[in-house]
């Protein structure tokens, strides 16, 4: 569950429009509701998602469309291409937009918003691994100046520590209930950003911390 300081710092003026979770698999429950208040856009990525049926059957889909999105992998140069259902539903209020993306992360990350104008809000990454049908792809260490290129000033990143460097789980396996503000962990740099831990939203492989991102 997310902790109300998370709340409550995400609100003091910040505005979020877009969510981009790589390898979310089913885990999508989560991100909707603990961000909804901000977020306009959810973009969620699997090589296996199902894309024959609507993402919410509770909810009222207002329309849905397919795009196919196509570029230049940073593996040997080879052309990819990434299938896209969006979804537009009405969510508690108002009107969001879920996206989701059968291809690998990193694909639809350089389709969709390694392009000037579509800034990103919130970067979630979690439950991810080197093997075992991980991705084996390290979002948070080797490519994490591309992830903090594509922020929008003061985005967050959610990390369970998953193919990160270790600065994003220094609690470890711990804790075994939720830190409150008191007791987060402590600022870093990396990537010419400041990293301040602002929330915690539960277990995965790690603790699954907030860090809001700003420049030093």
């Amino acid at each position: 569950m997310p902790s109300a300081f998370l709340v409550d710092h995400a609100a003091d003026g910040f505005v979020a429009r877009r969510l981009f979770y790589p390898s979310a698999g089913s885990d999508t429950g989560t991100p909707i509701k603990v961000f909804l208040p901000w977020i306009d856009e959810f973009w969620f990525v699997d090589k296996e998602y199902d894309l024959t049926s609507p993402f919410a059957k509770t909810r009222p889909l207002v329309d849905d469309s397919t795009e196919i999105l196509t570029g230049t992998t940073i593996r040997r140069g080879e052309r990819f291409e990434v299938t896209v259902r969006r979804e537009r539903y009405h969510w508690q209020g108002k009107l969001i937009t879920v996206n989701r993306c059968r291809g690998r992360g990193y694909d639809t990350f350089r389709a969709a918003f390694a392009i000037p104008g579509k800034a990103l809000s919130v970067f979630f990454h979690r439950g991810d691994s080197q093997g075992e049908g991980g991705s084996n792809f390290f979002w948070l260490d080797r490519r994490l100046v591309d992830v903090v290129r594509c922020l929008e000033p003061g985005g967050l990143i959610v990390s369970d520590g998953s193919n990160a460097m270790s600065e994003f789980s220094p609690l470890g396996s711990r804790p075994a209930v939720a830190p409150d503000a008191a007791h987060l962990p402590p600022p870093f740099e990396a990537a010419s950003r400041k990293f301040f831990c602002v929330g915690y939203l539960g277990r995965r492989y790690g603790p699954t911390l907030v860090w809001k991102v700003v420049e030093p």
